[in-house]
This record gives C-alpha cells, sequence and structure tokens, in this order.
C-alpha cells in the first residue's frame, strides 16, 4: 500500500466512523436502548466498526490481490 492510498484508507475510515457517530446520534434514546445501545457506547462502537470493516477489507483484498510478473519476465 502506498503512501497515499494509506492516507486515503485512513480518511475514509475516519469518514465512516463519523457517519456512524452522526446517525446514532440521531436517534432517540429509546430507540437506541431497543437497539441495546447507550449514548455513552457511540463512539466506541463506532470505532470498532470501522475498524472491523477495514481488517475484513484488507483480508479480502490480500486473499484476491493477483501478483503480476515483472515486466521483464514477460517479454521473455
Amino acid at each position: 500500500m502506498t503512501f497515499l492510498q494509506r492516507i486515503r484508507s485512513t480518511f475514509d475510515a475516519w469518514r465512516r466512523e463519523r457517519v456512524t457517530i452522526n446517525e446514532l446520534n440521531m436517534l432517540s434514546d429509546r430507540d437506541l436502548a431497543d437497539l441495546g445501545i447507550s449514548r455513552s457506547d457511540i463512539r466506541s462502537l463506532a470505532r470498532q466498526t470501522v475498524k472491523a470493516d477495514v481488517v475484513d477489507l484488507h483480508e479480502w483484498r490480500d486473499r484476491n490481490q493477483t501478483v503480476a510478473a515483472p515486466v521483464h519476465a514477460r517479454a521473455a
């Protein structure tokens, strides 16, 4: 992963975390209680969810990434 890809990945994870926090904060206390979430749990829950998504994405990419032959090997 290049430096710019890492920056983009970090920014995307931060943005997903903020969207999740904002969406959960819009719910009423009763709705959150129905989900088994308290307001004080929202930030850590959003962070855990984003981290799990990033790990899943990296595992999927690593499993499905093909390794290209070096350019000099293809010419032969």
